[in-house]
Order: C-alpha cells, then structure tokens, then sequence
C-alpha cells in the first residue's frame, strides 16, 4: 500500500465520522455543562436524603469525611458518564441521508446511547425512592442498621466500570483497534475530570450537620447512656414526654442540665412541663403517659435523686429511663427508643416514708443492698463482686420467698452503678416469674392471661424500696 493510501485510512480513522471541529467543541462544552449540572444534582439530591432523615431529637444522617469523598467521586464519575454520553449523541445525532456511509454505525451508536442513559435514570430514580422511604417513613434511624460503606464500595465500582464499557460496545464493534486507543484516552480525561469534579463540594456539609446537631442533645453534650441487657421499647410516643438530664459542659460547674423538647429549663420547672403535658391529653389517655428520660450514665445519685423528687411531687410515678443493649450491632443512637421501666413509690413526706419503712420491716427477709462511692456493692454488709451481684441475690430471694430489698442510695454514686441493681434485681423476679409459670400453668409467662399474671406476680412481687439520703434525714 503506498504511504498515500495510508494516510487517507489514517485520517478516516482520526473522524471517522466527518465531525467539524466547532461540532465537536460545542459538544464539548454541552457534555462538561451537563456533568456539572448532573453532580450538582446528585449531590443535592443526598443532601435532601440527609435532611429528610432528621429525628424529632435533631439526629441526622451523618457522613464521615471518607464516605462524602467516596460518594462525590461516585457521582462524579457518574456525571462525566452521562456527560459523554449526551456530548456523544449531539455530535452524532443530525440529519443523514438513509444509505450514506456510517448512517448505521450512528444509529446503533445513538440507540445504544439512549438505552444507557433510560436504563440507569429509572434504574437509579427506583433505587433513591426506596432509599428515601426506608429513611424518612419505614423507619426513623435506619441510617444506623444500613450502611453501603464500606461493606458494598465495590458495587459502586462495579456500576462505574459497567457503564463506562457499555458506552463503547457498537464502537468497539465498529472500529476494532483503534478504538481501544479512544478509549484508554477517554478513559483517562474522563478519570481526571471525574476526580476534580469531586473536590467540588456544592454544599458545605460540615455546616448542614452543625446546624443539626447543636439541637441535639447527645452531640451537644456527649450524652452517653447506661447499658442493660433488659429492655423495653417506647411505643406510644404521643403519651411520653422527653427529659434529657446532661452534664454541664463547663468542667467547672457540677450541676447538670435539664432539657424538655430540647429546651433547657430549671429544676423547679419539670413538675409545670410534666402537669400540662398530661393535662393536654384525653381523660382515657392519661394514665398511661409516662416520663422518657435520658440520663447520662456519669451523673452521681445526688443530682437524679432531685429530679426524681419533682416527678414525685406531681404523681408522675411511671418513669422510663432510656438505655443502650450491652451487646449492640449498631450505633448507640440507633437505640434510642429502648428504655428501662419503672414505678416510682409516692414517698411525698416524713410520715409516709416512715409508714413505708415500717411495713418493710415487718418481712421476714430483708435483704440490705449499699454501695460506696466507687460504685461497689455491698449486699447484708457483704461486698460482692459485679459478677457474682445476680446469684448472690438469687440465692437470698429463693431461701425466703417473703422477701423486700431495701436499697440505699449512695448520693456519690453514678447513674450507671444504680441502675445496674434494678436491672439485676428484674432479671431475677423475671426469671422467678417464669419458672412458677411454667411449673404451674406449662407455658410462658408472657401467654398467660391476664388473671393467671396477676396471680404470678402476687407470688413473685417486685419489692423494692428505693431508700435515699434525704429520705433517711427525713425519718430521723
């Protein structure tokens, strides 16, 4: 072949296809607008997934600084995709005579094209809806049980690459091996502006979370709950009112904080929220609104004492203390519902506290728990290990079924450490309640009736008499 035979071939298979130069520049320019215009999109589109997901307490979904950058390239990458290909079909897509050369290389190219970009769109806008309903109606919080990072990163890779090699099927086809050379050339400007697209933070995202956050309590105030392996859920959230009992974030001020709905208020103020609060309810519905209370798992007994004080002082005697599982799979926010239930006994005055202790006297087995400042427990005057606290006090219960737990608050205990002999002592009278069931009625505690419940819990009672320092000044 003479050297002016190849390099007509030479040029053919530069523009192959008869492109102008302003053609391809304009397609150029229409291609980088609509990757632009695309990640913009994208990326707005995540943030708004990132909003909707924000809880009546202000918790959000949160995007660590490698998650955002390994999702901006994404949608980067994504975006200069699709950008390509609506450059592609503007410079193929004009007006050609029906048996001219190269007429059905552009059609199935343009076809091809199309399909892509159809296919992934609906694709793509099926998946976000899902993803929008499983984040903002299936369930509150579902950023913290499902996470596609790290675990399924390599989804996002492989969606990438398989679009990318879909654009180059019918050209592949068409052009053999000159076409590999486009393509490991488009392929490394289409890398490169994908890369700098992503540094483009169109909104700041660190500032979306601050705006968020500083409404809630737990990054506010590193709020951090007790832990217990006996757990309730909360319902009926329309009969529960929060209250956030917090530590002060001045080091130098020991008092903690009290917030309802999020607003700070003084100790002296509970007993007024908590009164309207059950006034606004219906008369069917006020005996079941119950306090959910968030109390950090540091604050000592002295400063819980009192706010357990105002509850009583307004007969707001159900109490719901919020918790975390001991063994948990996801984030501690994750579990914000679940809560340990009690039932505050209405020790209002001197006299009723002393009639109380009386009648606790009267049993046959008083059973004597305190623990001193580091939390340590003491049982009958008996100091016994965390481990041991359980078959200790299981031992106690069974030899004398006429039993009563006195147990006397420590004001320089922490929450966590006074919680933890509740939590114990309920697993024991579970258990208790479940083996009398079982042995008397051959089934689960938890299928019986209501009367044959009744009956159980008469047999095995929570006694337990909460006995604090003001209450002891108050009797002597």
């Amino acid at each position: 072949m003479t050297s002016k035979g190849k390099r007509i071939r030479f040029e053919r298979a530069k523009n192959p296809f008869k492109i102008s130069k302003i053609r391809i520049a304009k397609g150029t320019l229409i291609g980088l607008t609509y990757a632009f215009s695309f990640y913009a999109f994208l990326y707005i589109v995540r943030e708004a997934f990132r909003v909707m997901s924000k809880t009546d307490d202000f918790d959000l979904w949160i995007l660590s600084d490698n998650e955002v950058n390994f999702y901006n390239l994404f949608f980067a990458a994504l975006a200069v995709i699709f950008g390509v290909s609506v450059g592609f079909q503007y410079l193929f897509d004009k007006p050609r005579k029906m048996f001219e050369k190269q007429h059905y290389r552009i059609t199935s190219i343009n076809n091809d094209l199309r399909v892509q970009s159809w296919i992934v769109t609906g694709v793509f806008g099926k998946f976000a809806l899902a993803f929008g309903i499983m984040f903002g109606v299936a369930f509150r919080g579902g950023f913290y049980a499902i996470s596609l990072y790290p675990q399924y990163n390599y989804l996002f890779v492989l969606i990438i690459i398989a679009l990318f090699l879909q654009m180059w099927n019918t050209i592949r086809l068409s052009f053999k091996r000159h076409s590999l050379k486009w393509m490991i050339s488009a392929l490394i400007i289409m890398s490169t502006l994908a890369f700098g697209l992503s540094k483009i933070n169109i909104i700041d995202y660190h500032k979306l979370n601050q705006n968020y956050l500083q409404q809630n309590a737990f990054y506010k105030y590193h709020l951090e709950l007790p832990e217990s392996d006996i757990h309730q859920r909360i319902n009926k959230h329309s009969l529960s009112i929060k209250i956030h009992f917090v530590k002060n974030l001045d080091s130098t001020i020991d008092k903690p904080i009290i917030l309802v709905d999020n607003y700070p208020i003084e100790l002296k103020h509970v007993g007024v929220y908590l009164v309207t609060f059950k006034n606004c309810r219906r008369e069917e519905e006020k005996p079941f609104v119950i306090s959910h209370i968030y109390i950090d798992k540091d604050i000592e007994m002295q400063h819980v004492n009192k706010l357990i004080k105002e509850l009583r002082k307004v007969n707001m005697l159900k109490v719901a203390f919020a918790v975390v599982p001991k063994n948990r799979k996801y984030n501690v926010q994750f579990y914000r519902n679940l809560v340990f239930k009690m039932k505050l006994h209405p020790l209002d005055d001197a006299s009723m506290i002393k009639e109380t202790i009386k009648i606790a006297n009267s049993f046959s087995n008083i059973i004597e728990i305190k623990q001193n400042n580091s939390g340590q427990t003491f049982i009958n005057n008996e100091l016994i290990a965390d481990a041991q606290i359980k078959e200790h006090l299981q031992k106690l219960m069974e030899q004398k079924p006429d039993y009563i737990i006195k147990y006397e608050i420590n004001d320089e205990v922490h929450f966590a450490d006074y919680l933890k002999i509740h939590i114990v002592l309920r697993k024991i009278i579970n258990e208790f309640r479940e083996l009398y069931a079982q042995r008397t009625y051959g089934k689960s505690f938890y299928s019986l009736s209501r009367e044959e419940r009744r009956k159980v819990r008469d047999k095995y009672p929570t006694r337990i008499i909460d006995i604090t320092s003001e209450m002891k000044a108050l009797i002597k």
